[in-house]
């Protein structure tokens, strides 16, 4: 049916179309166009002498880019994009180069001065590039200009001061010393926005020795300069040349006047020029101004109630002229939309409109396409709709089978908790048996030493009791024989560190012990006697006291907590023991 309808249309305006043009248009053109750097307004006139209406394909988009030009450059601002579009959507879907820079920068001047400051910057960054890759200094040096202005009005000075700079490099790389100069006072400003006040103030020492700007916008820029620097006094000065000279001050500056002399202690010529500036006020921005000077005046002289009036009036002017730029969007984007969806029909009636007299014809036109995109409005909101309520009941069948699996992940999870609680208890009690195994296992090692120090003390007690020693040392001496020194001290060794979170390691590396040392020490804390030590070791007991009372002398000055830990040790192995 969409279909059937638009090719309708289309036909009905095909047969309907004439062209329009000739030499004679092209050779206008020409001329405007070879006019347009150095006498903008005879360009202008020679373009509004061609009727553009019949034009198309390249002649018209030709035509309409050098119109907007030539408006741009006589200062006519233009905020409808009906006539740079038909050169941008032209340039754009061809190869050319140069005239898709320069639709793409006056697509940005049209739109910022519309208000849609995203699309602006959109087609002023794309004019840049072109410029950039094909080397064309100037053109980029005057887009970047527009970008920074761009960026000005979105109130980021950063990028606009960043742009403009760029902008002033160009100029130098084109040759431009005019642009040159009148940069310096558009630096000034752009500095001045950033709060860079030196340099602000170089820029504009600049700008006065070049004599390429006006005047009073130099005395302008100075007087912000020394206001945001809190120099008054100075801001006073240049405002009293400025009254002076007979230029009319506007309501911005007027205030501003207001303000100095109020710095200057002269509250009666404050009010006066403040009264003066609320009389004078015309514009938003003006508005805007006044009442932030005003707010700040009072204030400072403690009349609160003034001031809060003042504050009441910015937030009011402020509010609208947030207003008014949010409609601006609304608006430009609710002409794009139409844009897109009968571009193609409303360019095709432009170039016939000359030729159609029968004012039905319009007026079907008009209800076939009203028609159309009712009906395209309604099928898409119809297939949202659609498919919104598919996808809710895929999101609630799929919300069903997460609840059920997360109900069987919590019994199973349950389960696991009851199975490992069982284990839990059962590890526990493995760890008890264990823990008995490994005591009795030490207590059976340590003991065997008992029989040893008994045999020993057999055969020291022997010439007492006239017993022969000789079968009690034939004991002893199978007994040694089947011990291994070594591995006995690394066993025992084990068990003590095991027992004593590492006591004979912190004692080796604390106290810088010798091997002989350690050996007398683990046999210390083994709780082994002094025969069963001279026996194993084949000394004299003197000689294993006097070793003992070393190792107690050399740990106790190191660290007497290991010596207690140490006797600790020792006293509990005897206590189980005996």
């Amino acid at each position: 049916m969409t279909r059937l309808i638009t090719g309708a249309v289309a036909a009905l305006l095909l047969t309907v179309a004439a062209g329009c043009g000739g030499r004679d248009v092209d050779a206008r053109l020409d001329a405007a166009e070879g006019m347009m750097e150095v006498a903008a307004d005879s360009a202008l006139r020679v373009l509004e002498e061609i009727d553009g209406t019949g034009l198309s394909g390249d002649r018209g988009a030709r035509y309409a880019l050098l119109l907007t030009q030539a408006r741009d450059k006589n200062e006519i601002t233009e905020g409808d994009d009906s006539l740079i579009g038909i050169a941008y959507r032209h340039y754009m879907a061809g190869d050319d180069r140069r005239n898709q820079m320069l639709a793409s920068h006056y697509m940005g001047v049209v739109s910022m001065n519309g208000g849609n400051y995203g699309a602006a910057l959109s087609a002023a960054l794309r004019a840049e590039r072109i410029a950039l890759e094909t080397g064309d200094a100037m053109n980029a040096a005057r887009t970047e200009s527009l970008i920074s202005e761009i960026y000005g009005m979105c109130h980021d000075p950063q990028n606009a001061l960043e742009y403009e700079k760029r902008s002033m490099a160009n100029s130098h790389r084109a040759g431009r010393r005019d642009w040159v100069e009148g940069g310096y006072q558009t630096l000034a400003d752009k500095y001045l926005s950033c709060k860079e006040l030196d340099t602000a103030k170089m820029y504009l020492d600049s700008a006065r020795r070049a004599g390429s700007s006006d005047a009073t916008e130099l005395m302008k820029t100075e007087i912000l300069i020394y206001v945001n620097g809190q120099e008054y006094g100075k801001a006073d000065s240049v405002l009293g040349i400025m009254a002076e000279s007979g230029e009319p001050m506007s309501a911005q500056y007027t205030a501003l006047r207001a303000l100095t002399r109020h710095k200057a202690g002269d509250t009666r010529g404050s009010e006066r020029l403040m009264a003066e500036a609320v009389a004078g006020m015309k514009t938003t921005r003006d508005s805007i101004d006044v009442a932030s000077v005003g707010s700040m005046i009072n204030n400072e002289t403690g009349n609160h109630k003034e001031a809060l009036g003042y504050m009441r009036q910015l937030m009011v002017h402020s509010n609208q002229t947030l207003r008014t730029m949010m409609n601006r969007s609304v608006s430009r984007g609710y002409s794009e939309f139409e844009s897109r969806t009968s571009s193609e029909l409303e360019e095709t009636l432009k170039n016939t409109r000359r030729r159609v007299t029968d004012q039905w014809i319009i007026m079907a036109l008009t209800a076939v396409i009203a028609v159309i995109v009712a009906y395209i409005i309604k099928t898409r909101y119809e297939r949202r709709a659609r498919e919104n309520e598919e996808r809710l009941y895929g999101l609630k069948s799929e919300y069903e089978n997460m609840k059920r699996e997360l109900a069987e992940s919590n019994r199973d999870l349950d389960a696991a908790n009851s199975r490992s609680g069982c284990l839990n208890e059962t590890i526990r009690s493995l760890s008890g048996d264990v823990a008995t195994l490994r005591d009795a296992s030490n207590r059976s090692f340590v003991r065997r030493f008992e029989w040893i120090e008994r045999i020993g003390s057999a055969v020291i007690d022997a010439p007492q009791t006239k017993r022969h020693p000789s079968s009690y040392s034939k004991l002893i001496d199978e007994e040694l024989n089947s011990i291994r020194l070594e591995e006995y001290q690394q066993e025992l060794e084990g068990i003590i560190n095991s027992s004593r979170n590492n006591l004979i390691e912190r004692l080796r590396s604390r106290c810088g012990l010798t091997d002989e040392e350690v050996r007398m020490a683990v046999y210390m804390c083994g709780g082994l006697s002094a025969r069963v030590v001279g026996l194993l070791l084949g000394i004299r007991n003197d000689v294993v006291y006097n070793r003992r009372s070393r190792l107690r002398g050399k740990i106790a000055r190191i660290d007497k907590g290991l010596l207690e830990e140490m006797d600790e040790k020792t006293a509990k192995i005897r206590r189980d023991r005996f």
